[in-house]
């Protein structure tokens, strides 16, 4: 038997013109019934499944129903998931915190760790841009891997350059701007080796946070 041909059917059964009107898709029809009626059967019981679905479908305020509920359970979806991700970033900083203590037990950072636990005090140089400056002294409180430091009871020493050391009287007039606990004094350990024109001032404050791209040394006192 030939195979059927649904264009070629279509075709033949057009009248005038290429559109296909209602007499031609009867005449399909009944061509499809007379050539090839196994086809037409099949096409019948189609056409017959697909009706008693739609009849047994649920109803329109069935199809609401479940449309609300598919809604609703989206949204809690959406809450749960947005909740995970919270939970997630806080268990990432839990990591990072862990990485950072774990760094710090065995790392170059496991000094400042155990002054931290001690309670030793530390000293800490500092660069200016060519040059160690500043020297502070006192006990960390707080650090992180950038190794910018926080200290209490702080001894801040400094050196005095050149240009800051013919500047007598401005530096004067702003340390009597200073409150009396901040004002520099002449003096104090400078413990790297300097010249014999070189002056030294130091002051005492109860905390201070050092950059830690400015640090160079660090050692327990």
């Amino acid at each position: 038997m030939e195979e059927f041909d649904a264009e070629k059917a279509l075709e033949e059964s057009a009248s005038d013109g290429d559109d296909v009107s209602t007499e031609d898709l009867d005449e399909f029809e009944l061509k499809l019934v007379e050539n090839h009626p196994e086809l037409a059967l099949a096409v019948c019981l189609i056409d017959q499944e697909l009706e008693q679905q739609e009849q047994q479908g649920p109803s329109k305020k069935q199809q609401k129903r479940e449309r609300v509920e598919r809604i609703v359970a989206m949204t809690e979806g959406g809450a749960e998931l947005l909740t995970k991700k919270k939970g997630k970033r806080k268990e990432a900083w839990t990591v990072l915190f862990e990485a950072l203590a774990a760094i710090s037990e065995i790392g170059p950072l496991a000094l400042l760790q155990k002054a931290i636990k001690s309670q030793r005090k530390v000293q800490i140089r500092v660069r200016s841009a060519v040059r160690i400056d500043r020297v502070f002294q006192g006990v960390p409180v707080l650090f992180d891997a950038h190794i910018n430091v926080l200290l209490k009871d702080v001894v801040e020493t400094v050196l005095l350059g050149r240009q800051e050391q013919r500047q007598v009287s401005q530096r004067r007039d702003l340390n009597s701007r200073l409150p009396p606990f901040l004002r520099w004094k002449d003096g104090g350990n400078w413990p790297l080796p300097r010249g014999a024109h070189h002056l030294v001032q130091h002051r005492r404050t109860p905390t201070a946070f050092i950059k830690g791209d400015s640090v160079v040394l660090i050692s327990l006192i």
